[in-house]
């Protein structure tokens, strides 16, 4: 009997479906900018694409034509040139150079069909990462199955200082939006405390229980200074990417710092920075 009710009950609800198709406004195309750049002395990549409508999974078209180039406080300027209509804008530097001096102002300028758009940001001071130091896994997962690795810097004193972190197992970034790890002065939320250790939650951050580190794996910690804004912009992406769920919120748009200083077209989106990058590479033994 009870299995009767059930399929009637199942019968019942399946009955009831009713699919909806809903036709939603395309909205308005706008210009991204994904313009994350290091002082390294390494190529660097400017990516431009084109929003596309909600419900469309293909990866935005490229915006390809653009005239891209990052211009100093000191009067230098770095020309960047897409590959292959791709929309991915490089700069290639010569020996021993690099975009990225603490301390300097810099400029993105992009001409885009007859627009143009800029975005401003200053370089800030990062701190080296002393060490890396593994132990067995506790509280990640089952233990005795992996080790928890835990990094070792120091926060610069007299004024607030913002971090990104990002880590790597064997060259493969863990990149899933509960992997964005920021920080200020070492810490989680400001004020917090100035010119110390970085504390536990941070050094400890670079773990994923599901996917623990094992002996003979390259662990690599990189440390990115930023600005505020930009923490600030992690934050919010970070909140919209991990929206969900029953207590989800309405979504809404992440900040951005370009902004279109001519010309009728699009209008952007997006986020231009420029970081100081230390980094650290150990094996687990």
């Amino acid at each position: 009997m009870r299995f009767i009710l059930s399929i009637s009950a199942l019968l019942f609800f399946t009955a009831c479906e009713k699919v909806i198709s809903v036709d939603l406004d395309e909205g308005k195309k706008q210009l991204i900018v994904d313009g994350f750049i290091t002082n390294e002395a390494t190529t660097q990549k400017i990516k431009l694409s084109i929003t596309q409508p909600y419900f469309d999974n293909a990866t935005p078209p490229a915006a390809t034509g653009a005239i891209v180039k990052v211009i100093s406080s000191e009067g230098d300027t770095f020309k960047f040139a897409e590959q292959s209509n791709t929309g991915e804008y490089i700069w290639t530097p010569s020996v021993n150079d690099s975009i990225c001096k603490v301390g300097i102002k810099y400029t993105l300028q992009i001409n885009y069909e007859g627009s143009l758009y800029e975005s401003f940001n200053a370089t800030q001071q990062v701190p080296s990462i002393d060490s890396l130091k593994f132990s067995k896994s506790e509280g990640f997962g089952p233990p005795g199955n992996g080790y928890t690795a835990e990094f070792f810097a120091n926060d610069f004193g007299g004024q607030n200082d913002y971090y990104w972190i990002k880590y790597y197992k064997n060259d493969s970034l863990f990149s899933d939006p509960a992997s964005i790890l920021v920080s200020i002065n070492g810490a989680i939320f400001a004020p917090g405390a100035d010119g110390f250790l970085f504390i536990a939650p941070v050094r400890f951050g670079i773990n994923d229980g599901a996917k623990q580190y094992q002996l003979g794996d390259s662990v690599k910690v990189e440390v990115l200074s930023i600005t505020e804004d930009t923490w600030q912009f992690f934050g919010e992406a970070k909140t919209q990417m991990n929206n969900g769920g029953l207590f989800a919120t309405p979504p809404s748009n992440v900040r951005t710092n370009i902004s279109k200083t001519s010309g009728n077209g699009m209008s952007a989106m997006g986020w231009f920075s420029t970081s100081a990058l230390s980094r650290r590479v150990e094996v687990v033994k």
